[in-house]
């Protein structure tokens, strides 16, 4: 069975949070808007928690694909991985 392509590419992003020593990982059309709005806004369950004033949080941008599906799996991928010595992976089921 063959994907349909979107319209618009998904990415995948990151944030790790220095003080909480956690790990997040996205997927996004526009992970910028998404990380100033519903995630800096405290509108994300798996985040809400977050405090991106006073919290050191670097963000970035890890990949693109076509389809949701691919980027999804990536970013399910990416949370299986073993979090480096001091951090842990925020597990999502929503990607």
């Amino acid at each position: 069975m063959a994907r349909r392509k979107t319209s618009e590419p998904r990415h995948v992003y990151q944030g790790v949070n220095h003080t909480k020593g956690e790990i997040y990982h996205g997927v996004s059309k526009e992970p910028e808007a998404r990380i100033d709005g519903s995630h800096c806004e405290g509108n994300t369950k798996a985040i809400a928690h977050w405090d991106c004033k006073r919290h050191d949080i670097e963000w970035s941008r890890v990949s693109t694909h076509e389809t949701q599906p691919e980027a999804s799996a990536e970013a399910h991928q990416l949370e299986r991985l073993p979090p480096p010595k001091g951090y842990k992976h925020i597990k999502t089921a929503g990607i």
